[in-house]
């Protein structure tokens, strides 16, 4: 599951990307993956780890109510495809 977020203010110069995925293996922690940037550059990206599924849900609502308060809006909400 991925979630993609944009905040668009042309009047103070603001194009911003961001987006938070899931990401697991056979054999480690739940992972918890953050990517963001200006619209149209290379993005920054942040991998973090947790001890459970809980854990990694509690993060994921706190980053996701924290991009509203800041402006950000919901673009898209799925299942990552495989090659992404």
């Amino acid at each position: 599951m991925h979630l993609c977020f944009c905040s668009v203010a042309p009047e103070r110069n603001r194009f911003r990307t961001y987006r938070i995925g899931e990401q697991g293996n056979l054999f480690g922690p739940p992972e918890l993956v953050i990517t963001w940037g200006r619209m149209g550059c290379r993005q920054s990206k942040r991998v973090e780890r947790f001890e459970s599924e809980q854990d990694l849900g509690r993060r994921k609502r706190e980053l996701l109510s924290r991009r509203r308060r800041n402006g950000y809006v919901l673009l898209q909400a799925g299942a990552v495809e495989a090659g992404q």
